[in-house]
C-alpha cells in the first residue's frame, strides 16, 4: 500500500513548489512588527524609556521625542509608582492592572505586563499595555443590563429556575426565591434538593400535576419542547399563591433529557383581579336586571295609579251622596283608607323604578308606625299576636312616610320561620325591631334629645 500523499504539500519544506520568500532584513521585519503593533509597547533601560511604538504614542498623546529618555514610572498614576519602581528595579516579570496618566492629565486603566530580555549583551525591559477602558465599559454596560433585567423581572414577578435531573437539584435566581417568600441568605444558597423543594413549596394536591409535567418532559422526543402550566404554590410563610410555570428542556447528544429550566410568574394578584371582575360583572348584570324590573314596575304602577285615582274619586262621590249617619259610610271610609294605602304603595314602586328622590317631612312616628302595623297585621296569620310599645313623647323626625312600613315589616326568613317552624312550647316569642334607615332628627326645639326608636313590634306566636 503506497504512502498517503500530503494533503497540503505547500507546508512541507521537503517538497518545494516554488522559490522560498525570505525577508532580506530580519531586524527590519521585527522593527516593523514592534512599531506597527496593535497594543502599547515600550523598551526601557534601568527604568528609562529607550523606544516606544506608535500605539503608545496614540494612547498617551506624547510625541516620540517627549517619551524617549523619560522615566517609565512617570506614565503611571502617582499612587502606583512605588510598586512599579520596585518591580522595574528588580527586573521581575509582572502582570498587573494599573492606572496610567495621559499627557492631558486624564486617566485610564490598563493591564501591564513586563519582562527583562538581553540585547547585545545589555539587559533591557519590554513592557506591554492593554487598555482596559473598552473592557471595563462593556463590563459596566453588561452589569447595568443585568440590573435592569433583574428589576424588570422583579416588577413582572418573574423568577428563573433550573433542575438537574441527574442530581435532582434545583437552582434558583434571587427573584424566584423572592416569589417564594425567602432569600439566598435564609436558604444558604441558590441550590436546593428537588424533594426538599417539593415538600416545602408544592401543596400535596398539586403533586400529581407536577409529577405528570416532569414525566412528560422526560418522555418527549422534541428538543424544542415547551410547556405552560398553572398551579398553586406555598410560600415560606405558609400563604398560598398561584404560579404560571413555563417549562423548557435540554437534551444531550443521545436525545436524553438532562435538564429542565423555565420561568415562573406569580399571577396571584391577576387571579384575584379576575375573580373581582367576575363579581363586578355579576353585580352589573343584577343591577341591569333590577333597572329593567324597576322600569317595568314603574309602568305598571303608573297604570295602577290611574285606576286608583278613579276608585278614590268615586268613593269620595259616594260618600258625598250618603248622610253622616248612613251605615255604609264607615265601609266607604275603610275602602278609601285602603285606597290611599295602595296609592302609597304605588308611590314606593314608582320611587324604586324611577330612582326619584324621597319626600322627607317632619312627622310624628307614632301614627305612622300604627298604620304600618295595621298593614303588617293583614299579612300575618291569626296565630301571630302583635304587641306594640310606642313612647308617647317621641320627637318628630325628618322621614319619608312611605319608607317606614318596610322597616317595620319583619325579615322574610323570620316570617317563613313563624309560618313553617312554629315553637312547640306555648309562650315562646319571635321579636323584631323596626329599623329606620332614612330617619333623621327634625330641626325643631322639641328635637333636642337624641332620636330613639319609634317603637318596638313584638310578634307573639300562639299554638292552638
Amino acid at each position: 500500500m503506497g504512502k498517503k500523499p500530503d494533503m497540503n504539500p505547500s507546508l512541507n519544506p521537503s517538497q518545494p513548489t516554488g522559490p522560498v520568500l525570505r525577508c532580506p532584513d530580519e531586524a527590519e521585519l521585527y522593527r516593523t512588527v514592534f512599531a506597527e503593533g496593535f497594543e502599547c509597547k515600550a523598551i526601557s533601560d534601568n527604568g528609562v524609556i529607550v523606544d516606544v511604538n506608535d500605539a503608545t504614542l496614540r494612547a498617551f498623546g506624547y510625541t516620540r521625542a517627549e517619551l524617549i529618555g523619560a522615566r517609565l514610572v512617570d506614565l503611571v498614576a502617582p499612587e502606583s509608582r512605588p510598586a512599579v519602581s520596585a518591580v522595574v528595579a528588580s527586573n521581575r516579570a509582572a502582570l498587573n492592572e494599573l492606572p496610567f496618566i495621559r499627557k492631558d492629565g486624564s486617566r485610564f486603566d490598563a493591564e501591564a505586563q513586563g519582562r527583562a530580555f538581553m540585547l547585545g549583551g545589555k539587559l533591557l525591559r519590554l513592557t506591554g499595555l492593554h487598555d482596559l477602558t473598552e473592557r471595563r465599559s462593556s463590563a459596566a454596560s453588561l452589569h447595568d443590563q443585568q440590573i435592569k433585567l433583574g428589576l424588570a423581572m422583579q416588577m413582572a414577578r418573574l423568577g428563573h429556575w433550573e433542575l438537574d435531573l441527574a442530581a435532582q437539584r434545583f437552582t434558583f435566581d434571587d427573584n424566584f426565591l423572592r416569589l417564594l417568600g425567602t432569600s439566598v441568605e435564609q436558604e444558604g444558597g441558590r441550590s436546593m434538593a428537588a424533594d426538599v423543594y417539593a415538600s416545602r413549596f408544592i401543596p400535596p394536591e398539586e403533586m400529581s400535576l407536577v409529577g405528570q409535567e416532569i414525566a412528560a418532559a422526560l418522555a418527549t422526543t422534541d428538543p424544542n419542547y415547551q410547556r405552560q402550566v398553572e398551579h398553586n404554590f406555598c410560600r415560606a410563610d405558609g400563604s398560598m399563591c398561584v404560579m404560571l410555570v413555563n417549562i423548557a428542556i435540554v437534551k444531550d447528544a443521545t436525545g436524553r433529557t438532562i435538564r429542565t429550566f423555565g420561568i415562573n410568574q406569580d399571577i396571584t394578584q391577576r387571579r384575584q383581579d379576575e375573580e373581582q371582575r367576575a363579581r363586578l360583572e355579576d353585580q352589573l348584570q343584577h343591577t341591569q336586571k333590577m333597572e329593567a324590573l324597576g322600569t317595568l314596575a314603574g309602568g305598571i304602577a303608573h297604570d295602577f295609579n290611574n285606576i286608583l285615582t278613579g276608585l278614590l274619586g268615586h268613593l269620595q262621590l259616594a260618600a258625598m251622596d250618603l248622610s253622616a249617619e248612613h251605615p255604609a259610610r264607615n265601609s266607604l271610609q275603610e275602602a278609601a283608607t285602603a285606597g290611599w294605602r295602595a296609592r302609597d304603595l304605588v308611590a314606593r314602586i314608582l320611587a324604586f323604578g324611577r330612582r326619584s328622590p324621597h319626600d322627607r317631612l317632619a312627622l310624628p312616628l307614632g301614627p305612622v308606625v300604627q298604620e304600618a302595623l295595621q298593614l303588617l297585621r293583614a299579612s300575618l296569620p291569626a296565630t301571630i299576636e302583635i304587641a306594640t310599645n310606642v313612647a308617647p313623647d317621641l320627637p318628630p323626625v325628618l322621614c319619608d312616610s312611605a319608607q317606614i312600613p318596610p322597616g317595620i315589616d319583619e325579615p322574610r326568613h323570620q316570617r317563613r320561620l313563624c309560618h313553617e317552624r312554629p315553637s312547640r312550647r306555648a309562650g315562646r316569642y319571635a321579636r323584631t325591631r323596626p329599623a329606620f334607615a332614612h330617619a333623621v332628627q327634625a330641626p325643631s326645639p322639641s328635637a333636642a334629645r337624641p332620636c330613639r326608636p319609634a317603637g318596638r313590634a313584638r310578634h307573639r306566636h300562639r299554638h292552638r
